[in-house]
């Protein structure tokens, strides 16, 4: 009988640390994947504004965590994200708004050809010839010229 309790309690042990393992591990990728997002849209040209009386921190966490909103505010469309965890809010009006849509085209059209360049090492050869010609590439490549 004792040995039953022991190996419940066991269990139980372990599965309560994996399950407070998962959570750590989920707020850990929400909290990058927060960061990033804020870095990019600072890089767009969105300001970074504290939430520094009581009405803008209660704003504040009434907005969606993790999605970038549409305000309006005194007849102006501003597009809001916040960070709760750092108490601030990244605010920008349409030009950062676009800015930030071609930064999201760029980065997934770099993904793709990412990916098509690991099936096809020639089109990776290429890129680094064009990256030369443009004065961009931070290495040279010459085995090309061999063939």
């Amino acid at each position: 009988m004792k040995n039953k309790s022991i190996l419940l309690f066991a269990s139980v042990a372990l599965t309560l640390a994996a399950v407070v393992t998962g959570c750590a591990s989920t707020a850990s990728k929400e909290a990058a994947k927060t960061q990033r997002m804020a870095s990019r849209l600072t890089q767009c040209g969105f300001k970074a504004v504290p939430a520094s009386t009581p009405e803008q921190t209660q704003q504040l966490q009434m907005l969606p965590a993790g999605k970038l909103s549409v305000v309006l505010r005194n007849g102006k469309h501003y597009y809001v994200f916040p960070d709760v965890a750092r108490n601030m809010l990244y605010v920008g009006r349409t030009p950062q708004y676009l800015a930030y849509q071609r930064l999201l085209a760029n980065l997934e059209e770099n993904e793709q050809y990412d990916q098509m360049s690991k099936l096809d090492p020639s089109i990776a050869a290429y890129n680094n010839e064009a990256e030369i010609l443009e004065g961009t590439a931070t290495t040279v490549d010459w085995s090309w010229d061999s063939k």
